[in-house]
């Protein structure tokens, strides 16, 4: 059966090196789509200018496995089509030597994969979930039965971070550093991995946590690019393009990619400013942009943009509402807040969002962004929020609405009376809630006492404001509510 890493067309952009000439450099943990267009495509940029020390291998711990032994049925190839809704370019990426899972290989195999020599650096998207980790009360979550079973079966874990604890403990004896990167979506996600991982090691084995705090590294990064969940469409459509062979491990996505990396590592690592990243002595003030104004953008976009019936961000943003409220929220509300070097262009930034967000070739769903939204909202919309009650003690209008409408779409029932599933980790709670409270304005606090911190929660103007959109977007609809809302900006 022809495969990807059979291909040869003057139309497909192919890997100039083998598979057989790279070293294993980087394990990265979550071989997901947004690393397959992401962290993999500049890594196979370096192996493309000749620098073969960084050949990866990919692990999926729980969920995958038959995406791990179709990456290995095609020599670890697989195709990247970057879609700027007028022409597609396709890289076909060889970056990945082998794929891993505990069912195919077990755990030792993996543990002692990340142990080896020529391991630099080990690599994580897992999401916020995967980290086991309370913001709130910056703490483990020491009840949760996986971190119990990591802690009780060391040797045969289930999570990233007994994996990594395992491997540390190997890496100690042996008096080998390594460089753990978070390449998830969050703020300050090194401090979390670094502060998770320490208290998990330091439950049971004091001097390696000492080690681990003093030898290894935890750079904090921030990353950039829309990748949709692929749809039946989307594989047929990257089908067409590949000559009618089909790659489940492709991805389609969009041109624009970004990542910024704090420069701290504990041994060698890739020049991967040579193929476009930034190495920074601070990622923050580029986290804050993205996690304020796209993030929080998308997150407004994807609430009011299912409840008002689109299914797409593109189909969302291309109604002048929601497009002159995107603005608004980004340039108006968000902006504010920041505090970027001299050199950063917030406007061009906010501008090039709106091109991005419109980018009818993406599918990106509105459904698939609103996913999650107990974990993300916090990190989107809570420094923003903060800055406002400190200003004048309440918020503008937009933030209050942009919560309103996670409240609204948490009840599982859009605007149509059709019902859907609530994607969460606190869905059942969430649920519980709605359902065992009648009324709309007494279900705001505990539900904003359940994402938020207390400051916020129960701040009494938060709770007015949010409560008034809430009712109104379930009296009048999200497309009117917006709109009024614009109406009091500018009023």
């Amino acid at each position: 059966m022809v495969t990807v890493a059979d291909l040869c067309s003057s139309t497909i952009h192919t890997p100039n090196y083998q598979s057989d000439q790279l070293s294993y450099g980087i394990v990265h943990l979550g071989f997901g789509a947004f690393h397959r267009a992401h962290q993999s495509m500049y890594t196979h940029q370096i192996l493309q200018q000749g620098d073969y020390r960084w050949g990866e291998a990919v692990v999926n711990l729980r969920s995958g496995d038959e995406l791990i032994k179709q990456l290995n049925s095609q020599k670890g190839r697989y195709s990247v089509c970057e879609n700027d809704g007028k022409q597609q370019t396709i890289t076909i990426c060889g970056d990945v030597i082998r794929g891993y899972h505990p069912k195919l290989d077990g755990p030792a195999a993996i543990i002692d994969l990340m142990s080896h020599d020529s391991v630099k650096i080990i690599s994580l998207t897992i999401t916020e979930k995967g980290y086991y980790w309370d913001s709130r009360a910056k703490q483990l979550l020491w009840d949760h039965p996986d971190i119990k079973h990591d802690l009780a079966t060391p040797q045969h874990p289930k999570t990233a971070l007994g994996y990594l604890a395992a491997t540390l403990t190997k890496r100690y004896h042996e008096q080998k550093p390594i460089t753990i990167l978070s390449c998830d979506n969050f703020m300050h996600n090194g401090h979390i991995i670094r502060q998770a991982l320490l208290a998990f090691i330091d439950a049971y084995n004091s001097q390696l946590a000492d080690w681990v705090e003093q030898t290894c590294r935890f750079p904090c990064c921030m990353v950039d690019r829309i990748v949709p969940a692929m749809s039946d469409e989307s594989h047929q459509q990257l089908q067409t393009l590949l000559g009618g062979v089909n790659d489940p491990c492709g991805i389609m996505c969009e041109p624009f990619s970004q990542w910024v990396i704090e420069d701290d590592f504990a041994v060698e690592r890739p020049a991967w400013e040579n193929v476009g990243a930034q190495l920074v002595s601070d990622v923050t003030p580029f986290e804050q942009m993205k996690l304020r104004l796209l993030n929080g953008t998308h997150s407004f976009l994807a609430y009011l943009g299912y409840l008002g019936g689109y299914q797409t961000i593109a189909e969302t943003i291309s109604q002048t509402t929601y497009q002159q409220a995107a603005w608004q929220l980004m340039l108006s509300i968000q902006a504010p807040t920041l505090h970027m070097p001299k050199e950063v262009d917030v406007q061009a930034y906010a501008q090039s969002l709106l091109k991005r967000f419109s980018n009818p070739s993406l599918q990106h769903r509105t459904y698939q962004v609103a996913m999650d939204g107990s974990q993300k909202l916090p990190q989107r919309l809570g420094d923003a929020i903060n800055y406002y009650l400190a200003q004048n003690d309440r918020l503008p209008n937009l933030l209050a609405l942009t919560i309103a409408g996670w409240l609204r779409y948490s009840e599982g029932v859009d605007e149509q009376g059709r019902a859907f599933e609530l994607q969460d980790p606190l869905a059942d709670k969430i649920s519980q809630y709605h359902h065992n409270i009648a009324n709309r304005q007494d279900r705001v606090k505990p539900l904003l006492s359940l994402v938020f911190p207390h400051a916020i929660s129960e701040h009494p103007q938060v709770q007015a404001q949010v409560t008034s959109y809430y009712q109104q977007l379930g009296t009048q609809g999200a497309e009117k509510c917006i709109q009024a809302c614009l109406d009091s900006q500018t009023a």
